[in-house]
């Protein structure tokens, strides 16, 4: 009987340490704040960038600097990788795409279409989940070897620079604005991003300090993590088995 109740425990402390994580760095020629918020601002209106979070969050905080509402149609509004479109709404709520040869998976989340934003007032929207699936590194592509701030101390880790022209993920941030509700008057913000570094890590994010605003994770079970998740269904039943004796 204590076998069956602790082995399915042992099986799940087993599998939290078989997967690996990338820490992926988005770098734009927007300006930068001090945590790494990427700043588009005029006299109206100010848009400002975050990744961090899980697959590539795209994170739009509109602030409305004017005496008057202004309105962000998101149905004019898209993520263009490769001269391709993704529109930041959409009726589907999933999103898997062949670009350039990179597949491109992630989640549209299905919300207003139009946003209405009173004076010196703001909202914040997550509109797409851009990717779910590891930066691919070549095996002979340069790193440099840096120390990770983690809750236990510094941890060493290969960290992969990207010079320009290599980057693996480009993708622009295209968004329709207006100060009228019939944007006979529309306004238009486009605005480069790409993939700039990626650490490669056994840490899960929780665990790691000083995460910037410009940087999100990803993450992959280790080929002894996927014989675990393969095999342990099955342990499991039989501990269940077990248990019923």
């Amino acid at each position: 009987m204590k076998i069956a109740i602790y082995l399915p425990i042992a099986l799940l402390v087993m599998l939290t340490g078989c997967n690996t994580y990338q820490l992926v760095s988005i770098e734009s020629p927007l300006n930068k704040t001090e945590n790494s918020e990427f700043i588009h601002e005029n006299d109206t209106f100010r848009i400002t960038y975050t990744f961090n979070g899980w697959n590539c969050p795209i994170n739009i905080y509109v602030y409305n600097k004017i005496d008057k509402p202004i309105y962000v149609d998101w149905s004019k509004s898209s993520v263009i990788i490769d001269n391709q479109r993704i529109n930041y709404w959409n009726n589907q709520a999933s999103l898997l795409a062949m670009i350039n040869d990179t597949d491109i998976n992630g989640t549209i989340f299905n919300d207003e279409k139009v946003s209405f934003i009173p004076p010196s007032s703001g909202i914040s929207v997550s509109r797409i989940n851009l990717k779910n699936e590891f930066v691919h590194i070549p095996d002979n592509f340069k790193h440099d070897i840096v120390n990770l701030p983690t809750v236990n101390g510094y941890a060493k880790t290969k960290k992969y620079i990207f010079p320009e022209m290599q980057e693996p993920l480009m993708f622009r941030s295209f968004i329709t604005l207006s100060v009228t509700q019939d944007f006979n008057q529309p306004i238009y913000t486009d605005d480069t991003f790409w993939i700039s570094d990626v650490i490669r890590t056994p840490n899960h994010p929780d665990y790691i300090l000083n995460k910037p605003s410009n940087q999100f994770y990803l993450q992959q079970s280790t080929g002894f993590g996927k014989f675990l998740l393969a095999t342990s269904t099955i342990v499991l039943i039989i501990a269940g088995l077990m248990a019923t004796e």
